[in-house]
Parts: C-alpha cells; sequence; structure tokens
C-alpha cells in the first residue's frame, strides 16, 4: 500500500493525482483549489452527480454571473457594471429561494448586457434542488477541511459529510451544523473586518476553521457572500492552535487571504 493515499470522500486507498485534481469548490464559480488526494470514482461522481447540477442551478448561474464568476460560455457582468447595481436590487430571503427586486431602469440596463432572451426572471430566482445545495456544501467542507487537516479524513464528523454528499442514510451521532443558511444582514456571531470587507461588500468566498474553548474544531464556509454553512466537529481533541482562514476572489480565481484565523 506504500505510495497510496487516503480518499477523502470514501476513505478508500488511492493513487495522487497526477492531473488536476478535484475542485472543493467548483472552478465553474471561481475557486482555484484543488484537492490531489481524491480518487478518481469520486472525482467523476462528484462533477456528474453534484457540481453539474450545482452549477446548472437557475440562482447559483445568476449570482455567479452577478459576481463576475468567469464563464466561458455566457457574458458575464465586469465589476463596473456590477457596481451600478447599488441601491437598485434589492433581494428578499424566504423558504426555497432568495427574490431580487429591481428598479424599471435597472431591468431594461440588465437585458441590455445579457440579452432579452438571456436574461433570469429576477422577481423569483430560486434553488432548482436544496439537497443538491447541501450535499455540495458538504463535499466542500469535507474537500477543503481534509486538503489541510489530512487527520480529518478519518473522523466520525468526516463520515457524517460523506453519507450527506452521497445521499446515504445518517447513522451514529450528529454533529452540529447547517449545510445552507441564507443571509438576510450583514452580520456575524465572529466578528473580523478583513472578512466582512472582502465577503459582504465584494461577494467573495470564505473558507475557515479554528479550535473553540471544548476542542471542536468549527468550520466556516461562505459563497459569493449569499450563503453560507458550518459545521462543528463531534470530536473534542483538537490541538488549540489549529486555525485558517482563506477569501478566494471568483472573478480572478484567486486566493487573496491565504493565513491564520485568530482572535
Amino acid at each position: 500500500m506504500s505510495g497510496l493515499v487516503t480518499c477523502a470522500y470514501c476513505k478508500n486507498p488511492t493513487k495522487r493525482a497526477n492531473g488536476d485534481g478535484e475542485h472543493p469548490i467548483p472552478e465553474a464559480i471561481g475557486s482555484p483549489i484543488k484537492n490531489k488526494e481524491i480518487c478518481q470514482k469520486c472525482n467523476d461522481d462528484a462533477n456528474t452527480l453534484i457540481d453539474t447540477k450545482y452549477i446548472e442551478d437557475k440562482f447559483i448561474d445568476f449570482i455567479r454571473r452577478f459576481a463576475a464568476a468567469k464563464n466561458k460560455k455566457k457574458k458575464r457582468l465586469t465589476y463596473s457594471e456590477a457596481a451600478l447595481f447599488d441601491g437598485e436590487v434589492k433581494a428578499h430571503y424566504g423558504e426555497g429561494g432568495i427574490y431580487f427586486e429591481l428598479t424599471p431602469d435597472k431591468m431594461a440596463e440588465l437585458q441590455t448586457i445579457f440579452g432579452h432572451d438571456e436574461i433570469l426572471p429576477l422577481k423569483e430566482v430560486k434553488f432548482t434542488d436544496e439537497e443538491i445545495i447541501k450535499k455540495e456544501h458538504a463535499k466542500m467542507l469535507l474537500g477543503l477541511t481534509s486538503k489541510y487537516l489530512p487527520d480529518f479524513i478519518i473522523s466520525k464528523t468526516a463520515d457524517f459529510l460523506r453519507n450527506i454528499i452521497w445521499g446515504k442514510q445518517v447513522v451514529g451521532e450528529i454533529p452540529e451544523h447547517n449545510l445552507l443558511i441564507i443571509r438576510e444582514e450583514i452580520s456575524r456571531d465572529i466578528q473580523d473586518e478583513d472578512l466582512i470587507k472582502y465577503i459582504d461588500e465584494y461577494g467573495y468566498h470564505f473558507f475557515g476553521y479554528f479550535t473553540n474553548d471544548e476542542g471542536q474544531l468549527e468550520i466556516y464556509l461562505e459563497i459569493f457572500g449569499c450563503f453560507y454553512a458550518y459545521i462543528k466537529t463531534i470530536e473534542k481533541n483538537w490541538d488549540k492552535d489549529i486555525n485558517k482562514k482563506m477569501v478566494i476572489n471568483p472573478y480572478f480565481k484567486k486566493t487573496i487571504i491565504d493565513g491564520p484565523w485568530t482572535f
């Protein structure tokens, strides 16, 4: 078994990928992060069963263009064009999705940018399938945490995330978690001025974790500053010095903050 690693998505031994590896946050929504310790079968299954459906969700497709994530197949807003939306887009957060209201002038302007046949009906943009969104967020949490903390792969918390990803029955202890929280206001329990600036103002992606006073690892994920997920590990034996925060600019597919998350 020499030279093999443990796949984070199935816990089976596998060879380290020679190519790109798996993108825990799909490349299509602007992430450069790769995990090369994912087996080819899980990579293929994640792409077909989860990533593709997530990216094709009407709301995800809209928000990635609104946040200027690169997309070869469709037109996108530039930063200057996106800035024109200041004060003219209002989001209503409710069960099943996010609803947008635009001024008539702004609607006409957006139609000019995208073309009349391409624009989505912004009055009512909903997630096509919330379960796919949750599976994708579980994959992101597992793939990213395992990349930077390999010991996480064999944890009971990782087993829980794997069951969510592949639609298996969840058995045993369930960790505190929420895989889809839609943000209504700019507020967090954990205050960090840099994160508020980069996520809330610019719609960037965020991933981070730290060990709390009870020895649990708290893991957080935020996508486009619109919705986020978190999980607290079942295990309470994590080193108190374990912490990390990352902010990704989806337009340039570039990590702009990568360092310790300290308080």
